[in-house]
């Protein structure tokens, strides 16, 4: 939960540039990324609206399901700068596997090298579902989604609400997350995010998002 929930137990601002060097081909949502997508069959394809990676920001999925038959690979890089007098720039890979099914649903698996929830829990992974019953280009008001997931770093289950809405070149995202707390700690509890997708023609997107937990310490 594009996070995504690997990110939630504290405010993240990111702002990515993506380049989609292929039409309907997923990417991953930030400039450092690699994607590989394969279709399983021709005969799984629908008549889904397809769905381009460049409507999502680097914490947030924006309902995206990607197409029906295709498998997903999504390489995101975060980094993290400490303060003085250190200055250390910190990576933490995040990788998304993921199939497209038809009925608009997405199942797959987050994996992250380094936690960012257990900085002690050396490999992170949750498990996670989503569907997207709703979509603009079926004349609905707004993309809706929703995700439910299990963090095995965070050792609960979570979910969230998603909603999307464009105007023009500009995308509008928003969540609502459930989160459980990692470590039996007290960084759980419910979460909200934002975020802003501005087109750039067809193949470039500049996205940021910011997201936050209604309680958590200073």
């Amino acid at each position: 939960m594009r996070a995504n929930r690997l990110v939630a137990s504290k405010t993240s601002r990111q702002l990515s540039a993506t380049y989609e060097g292929v039409p309907r081909s997923p990417i991953a949502r930030a400039g450092l990324s690699s994607v590989a997508a394969g279709t399983l069959a021709a005969a799984l394809a629908s008549g889904a609206v397809a769905q381009t990676a460049l409507d999502r920001s680097p914490n947030l999925a924006g309902t995206w399901v990607g197409p029906t038959g295709v498998l997903h690979f999504n390489f995101l890089h975060r980094f993290t700068a400490s303060g003085s007098p250190e200055r250390k720039v910190t990576s933490t890979p995040t990788f998304l596997f993921a199939a497209g099914l038809p009925k608009r649903v997405l199942l797959g698996v987050h994996y992250a090298t380094n936690s960012e929830l257990s900085p002690r829990y050396p490999n992170e992974w949750e498990l996670f579902g989503r569907v997207a019953p709703l979509t603009q280009g079926r004349n609905a008001p707004v993309d809706a989604a929703a995700q439910v997931g299990y963090n095995f770093a965070a050792n609960g289950p979570d979910a969230e609400l998603s909603a999307a809405r464009r105007q023009g070149p500009v995308r509008f995202l928003g969540a609502v997350r459930l989160l459980s707390a990692p470590d039996g700690g007290r960084e759980g509890g419910v979460g909200f995010a934002l975020g802003t997708v501005v087109r750039i023609g067809r193949a470039i997107a500049i996205s940021g998002d910011v997201a936050t937990l209604a309680e958590r310490s200073a």
